[in-house]
């Protein structure tokens, strides 16, 4: 049928073409539409059903004079029958003409074939820095806003509003002052990402039974609401020059079927020999202190 040679065609050429009426242009334009449009419903929208017309630049170097020149000869071979052409099983005459490689522009780059996330960009046609080139909607591209859910939390900073962090929860312990028998005074955590970047949280003692019930090592929550402050200088459990303090308006959700990327521990070695650099060291501090 035709029409299966119009869809599956790779090159269509119309001899004599710039003699032709208008007319017929604009018949083959409907008809392409109509055809292409039962494999893409896009084409029904496109000029020739997304076939492209294109003028040749006239400002080109040599070596595409040269390519422009080799394919040109290509394509009278192919009209004088130079050419051999090939059948395919079950038809009688051969009809299909295979194109030399070196004629042809392949898919380039290790993303060939696959759908890749392109960032957030102003459309604009005069931007020269583009690796694609917008052309008269001839070949529409499909662009998708992609918002980060989450913010990293190597990314927090005092200045941090209306963001979401999505963390697991290593550790968690109440503080009832030096003596650890006293009134509650807050609840402290440790809380990591997906990157595995730890972060101390800590929930003040008015908020233990609204927000630190609900906290539960191990667990994966997402949570929103909450203040970023400068770490203490007087202890700190993590290596992060920031912490996070639990509000009243503070939300955490937790997160059903975590992927498995979240660390379950956090810790930092230190080697023997740089143990005597952390005496009277209360800048960064996890773990207690033992009596051998």
């Amino acid at each position: 049928m035709l029409s299966e040679l119009v869809q599956v065609a790779s090159l269509i050429i119309w001899d004599e073409a710039l003699m032709t009426h208008r007319f017929a242009f604009e018949a083959l334009d409907r008809s392409f539409r109509d055809i292409l449009a039962s494999s893409s419903p896009m084409a029904k929208n496109l000029p020739f059903g997304g076939k492209n017309m294109r003028l040749l630049m006239p400002s080109l170097s040599q070596e595409e004079r040269q390519e422009l020149s080799q394919f040109s000869k290509w394509m009278l071979d192919v009209g004088e029958g130079k050419i051999d052409a090939t059948s395919q099983e079950g038809e009688d005459e051969p009809t299909w003409i295979e194109i030399p490689q070196d004629l042809l522009l392949m898919p380039e780059g290790i993303h060939r074939s696959k759908n890749v996330l392109i960032p957030r960009i102003s459309l604009t046609l005069k931007n020269t820095k583009w690796p694609f080139v917008l052309q008269r909607r001839q070949y529409p591209i499909k662009i998708y806003q992609v918002t980060m859910l989450f913010t990293p939390v190597a990314e927090l900073h005092p200045q941090s509003t209306n963001v979401v962090i999505r963390v697991r929860v290593i550790r968690k312990w109440e503080f009832r002052g030096a003596t650890n028998d006293g009134p509650l005074q807050h609840i402290n955590l440790v809380l990591a990402d997906e990157q595995g970047t730890p972060i101390h949280a800590e929930i003040a003692a008015a908020l233990a039974v609204d927000k630190g019930s609900i906290i539960e090592i191990e667990k994966v929550y997402e949570l929103k609401r909450f203040r970023v402050t400068p770490s203490r200088n007087y202890f700190k459990p993590v290596d992060n020059n920031f912490m996070i303090q639990f509000t009243l308006y503070t939300q955490a959700k937790v997160v059903k079927d975590p992927p498995q990327v979240f660390p379950r521990y956090i810790y930092k070695l230190t080697c023997f020999e740089n143990i005597e650099d952390s005496i009277d060291n209360r800048t960064y501090l996890i773990g207690m202190s033992l009596e051998c």
